[in-house]
């Protein structure tokens, strides 16, 4: 692999992981001092390296940009604890600014 590409990689996930709500890829190579093409491979390796089986979280583009989350294979597992109950607790925690849960209910907008 290319080692600036893997460090580019990184600072975006780093940005990702850093932030509570999804993130144009012009925001992201904003903060990143990149350029869009750095930013879109930057991307395309992050997903690729969290399309591993030992990665829990995956960058997931929303409409409205990228955001790290869980992958959706272990929302079945993870509901139970992360369901409503705890969705509204990290609401009233956030101030009512989009989570990662959020960003993933079908049942919930925030």
């Amino acid at each position: 692999m290319n080692e600036q590409l893997d460090l580019e990689a990184a600072l975006i996930s780093a940005i990702l992981f850093l932030e509570n709500e999804p993130l144009s890829e012009e925001k992201l190579a904003r903060i990143a001092g990149f350029t869009l093409e750095q930013t879109s491979l930057a991307l395309q390796r992050i997903c690729s390296e969290f399309d591993q089986p030992v990665h829990g979280f995956a960058p997931i583009k929303k409409e409205t940009g990228w955001i790290f989350a869980p992958k959706l294979v272990f929302w079945e597992q993870l509901k139970d604890h992360y369901g409503k109950k705890k969705r509204d607790e990290t609401l009233a925690r956030c101030h009512g600014n989009p989570c990662h849960y959020c960003l993933l209910s079908t049942n919930h907008s925030c």
